[in-house]
């Protein structure tokens, strides 16, 4: 069985302000795409808003075979509340953000053997 190391946290960002929702999410897409990585957009919780605004949880993960014997893979859970659409003009363009509160988790996993070729026989097995 292929053995699964992890999680190795990397890290967590919080930011409270105005921000672009729409560029974070192309942003983190093209970063996986740019290393290769498998991108997977596992989950969203859109919830009712309340008098603040409205909150989302989203889970988003990409994998990629480092080697014949190695699979990487990251995930990242993204949780926004008192989410508001905001009106900014920028550069004399209107453009539509996202004001509240975000928080980011990042972590890392890997995975050892993913291909089961060290399986086959007990030495083999006490060689991996």
């Amino acid at each position: 069985m292929p053995e699964v190391v992890g999680p190795i946290p990397a890290g967590i960002i919080r930011y409270k302000g105005v921000f672009d929702f729409e560029g974070l999410y192309e942003m983190v897409a093209e970063w996986f795409k740019r290393y290769r990585f498998q991108f997977f957009d596992y989950s969203y919780k859109h919830k009712v808003p309340s008098a603040y605004g409205a909150e989302q949880e989203l889970e988003w993960a990409g994998e990629v075979n480092a080697t014949d014997f190695v699979k990487l893979r990251i995930n990242i859970s993204v949780h926004i509340w008192d989410m508001n659409d905001v009106e900014v003009v920028k550069d004399g363009k209107k453009k539509l953000l996202t004001s509240g509160r975000i928080e980011i988790k990042i972590k890392g996993f890997y995975t050892m053997d993913w291909q089961k070729k060290f399986e086959k026989s007990k030495f083999s097995l006490f060689l991996r």
